[in-house]
């Protein structure tokens, strides 16, 4: 007997079509029906127009990566340090990263013809369960996922890929989403414009998706704001780095918004002492080139929190090294740098500050959070990073257990980070939206129609404590919510929360 698997991850195709997603499927096929598990579904490329769209309705059993069929990266690959999901935490996480720098594989080359050849792993696959409160279980329903999940920036992602399965099988375990059994499918934009929004596209038009949730596309949001424009669909939740953000009409922040993650760090780095501080921001997207830039100067958060901009200049992701600008920093007396740089290019320019004996203070944005917490030149700078749901170390409410616990019950040993969190809170809020709409929705089919009016019905929303209270119109752009939660990365390794699930906002 077989179950078909709730699950598909996919990558976008590369090559002459680079307008066209191949269909690369995979993560397919755990059976339990009282026959036992079962190895015994093949993983292949599908032809390019698109999948055929396979229903499931089990819960996937964490373990592999996403070729193999369950939780990417689950229990492989942290960092050292990392929070262990399910740990009980409060405040403070000793020598914890802010991101669990999990490597997820990709079997799939992306090429034509190509066949991954992988078959499932075995596990214990259930039936979506009818949930308390449902008459009778509603018809599955698709929800989709469009993010940067490979090279150089996915590496900044891992938690938000796996915690995407992890709240799929959560939200199947209690009965789906509002009485629906929820089919997900992830798909790797690559970080390219023209492959996102040809992502956003065919889930809609190929498979049905009724939303987009935990979107993570910051360096290729022009084209995943194109598809949801032409799709008329729904984002909930995602990375949130970008002004658009606030701009587009289909996309609904999930908690703080981008000028709250990068104003809210440079807040906390001046209520530690910071006077003086040096902006350096890069010229490969906007989050971190004007609205970086802007939030900081042009708006003029810095002088807001007392401090003098004494230095400001681009810089690229790329760069090797970061001497000069480092020692144009030191000369201007900043005491604090504000680097627009990915993870790998925040420790690159730390080690080139600290080779002329230079440690500022460090605001960061939550792209940057998944450093390696045993970076010697970063803990002695010292950082502040703004996370726009609840820190995720936390776990000490119902809210924040349900996450953890969520996390050890399916992937097991994995890491927990800031994209992590945000992605959970992306999926309860997507829970929420769904719930609005009443008891009459449980039976008969979802629309993507229906997000829109169950988002115009969320006032002052905080999803139990987890997330500044948001307020949402059915139709965006959606209003700026500066609100904050901070966390603190300490020159012993460990990171902390100083005001716990209490936000700050500007």
């Amino acid at each position: 007997m077989r179950t078909p698997s709730p699950f598909r991850s996919t990558r976008a195709r590369t090559g002459p079509s680079a307008g066209r997603i191949a269909a690369v499927a995979v993560a397919v096929g755990l059976v339990l029906a009282g026959c036992g598990s079962r190895v015994d579904e093949e993983v292949a490329e599908a032809a390019p127009a698109g999948v055929t769209s396979d229903v499931g309705t089990g819960a996937v059993t964490p373990g592999t990566d996403p070729a193999g069929g369950v939780v990417p990266g689950a229990g492989a690959g942290a960092v050292p340090g990392a929070v262990a999901p399910g740990t009980t935490t409060t405040n403070t996480a000793p020598n914890a990263a802010a991101g669990g720098n999990t490597a997820t594989t990709n079997n799939s080359s992306g090429t034509k013809g190509n066949t991954a050849g992988t078959k499932s792993s075995g596990g214990n696959t259930a039936q979506t369960p009818v949930a308390a409160g449902c008459k009778q279980q509603g018809p599955p329903v698709v929800i989709g996922q469009v993010g940067t999940f490979s090279g150089l920036v996915g590496a900044n992602f891992a938690g938000a890929i796996k915690t995407s399965y992890v709240w799929v099988n959560y939200m199947n375990a209690k009965g789906g989403l509002g009485c629906h059994p929820i089919r997900f499918i992830q798909i790797d934009d690559q970080s390219n414009p023209a492959l996102s929004q040809a992502a956003v596209e065919r889930l809609v038009s190929k498979e049905g998706a009724i939303a987009i949730f935990a979107a993570f596309v910051p360096l290729d949001v022009a084209g995943f704001q194109a598809g949801l424009n032409k799709m008329k669909v729904a984002a909930i939740g995602g990375d949130q780095a970008a002004p658009e953000w606030n701009s587009n009409q289909y996309m609904y922040p999930v908690g703080g918004t981008p000028r709250a993650g990068i104003a809210g760090s440079v807040q906390q780095a001046a209520e530690a002492g910071g006077k003086k501080i040096a902006v350096l921001y890069c010229v490969e997207a906007s989050p971190c080139g004007s609205n970086f830039n802007d939030t900081i100067i042009k708006d003029g958060y810095a002088k807001k929190f007392g401090m003098e901009v004494v230095y400001s200049g681009s810089v690229s992701i790329t760069q090797p090294d970061y001497t000069a600008q480092c020692q144009n920093a030191k000369n201007a007396g900043a005491d604090v740098v504000a680097w627009g740089l990915d993870r790998a290019g925040l420790q690159r320019a730390a080690k080139s500050c600290a080779a002329i004996g230079y440690f500022p203070k460090l605001p960061l944005i939550a792209l940057q959070g998944s450093f390696d917490p045993k970076d010697p030149n970063l803990r002695k700078s010292g950082a502040f990073l703004s996370s726009l749901s609840f820190p995720y170390l936390i776990n000490n409410t119902p809210a924040t257990k349900a996450y953890h616990e969520a996390m050890q019950k399916y992937a097991p040993g994995a890491a927990v980070d800031t994209s992590g969190s945000g992605t959970w809170a992306a999926g309860q809020m997507l829970a929420k939206i769904v719930e609005k709409l009443g008891p009459e929705a449980q039976t008969r089919p979802l629309t993507k129609e229906d997000i829109f009016v169950g988002a115009g019905k969320i006032k002052n929303e905080t999803l139990d404590g987890i997330i500044p209270a948001t307020t949402y119109k059915a139709t965006g752009p959606q209003p700026e919510n500066l609100c904050y939660f901070g966390i603190r990365f300490n020159s012993d390794g460990t990171f902390n929360a100083p005001k716990g699930l209490k936000p700050t906002c500007l």
